[in-house]
C-alpha cells in the first residue's frame, strides 16, 4: 500500500510538471517566427513606428491610421493620399500607398491601400548546396481595404 501510494504520488508529481511547462510557447517544435505573414506586424511610416508600432488613441490628420485604428480615420481625409518608402536593412525595402475617399452612402470614411514588402536579391542554391550563380527576389503584397461608420 505504502509503495503504490509513493508511485501514485511520484508520477503525479511528473504529470503535473509537464502539465505546467505545455501552455510555454517555447516548447513548440516549430523553427522561425510566430507565424505567417510577420511583415504586416512592421510599422511601415514613420509616425507609426516614431510611436514604438502602436497607435491607440493619437487623433491627427493621417491616413496611416487605417492600418492600426481605423477608428481614427475622419471625414477631413475624403480625397487624400498617402504615400511612403521605408528602407531597412540588407536590402529590405517597404512601400505604402492608402487612398481616402467618401463616396459611399452611410460610410464615414473608406480607404484603400497597398503596402509592398521586398526582401531583397537571394543567391539560388540548389538542396546541395550548389550554387549557379542566379539571383532571386522575395516579396510580399499586402491590399487591405476599412470603412468606418459612426455610431451615432
Amino acid at each position: 500500500m505504502i509503495l503504490i501510494n509513493y508511485e501514485f504520488k511520484k508520477n503525479g508529481l511528473i504529470a503535473l510538471f509537464v502539465l505546467a511547462l505545455m501552455p510555454f510557447r517555447s516548447l513548440m517544435a516549430q523553427i522561425g517566427g510566430d507565424g505567417t505573414f510577420e511583415f504586416v506586424n512592421i510599422p511601415i511610416t514613420a509616425k507609426i513606428a516614431g510611436l514604438g508600432g502602436y497607435n491607440v488613441s493619437h487623433p491627427d490628420d493621417h491616413l496611416d491610421n487605417m492600418y492600426l485604428n481605423p477608428a481614427l480615420l475622419r471625414d477631413s481625409l475624403d480625397q487624400s493620399m498617402s504615400f511612403s518608402w521605408t528602407p531597412y536593412l540588407a536590402d529590405i525595402n517597404a512601400f505604402n500607398a492608402i487612398y481616402g475617399f467618401k463616396k459611399i452612402p452611410k460610410i464615414d470614411i473608406a480607404t484603400i491601400g497597398l503596402t509592398y514588402f521586398n526582401y531583397g536579391e537571394f543567391l539560388r542554391v540548389d538542396e546541395n548546396g550548389e550554387t549557379d550563380g542566379s539571383y532571386y527576389s522575395a516579396s510580399a503584397y499586402n491590399l487591405q481595404i476599412t470603412d468606418t461608420q459612426s455610431l451615432s
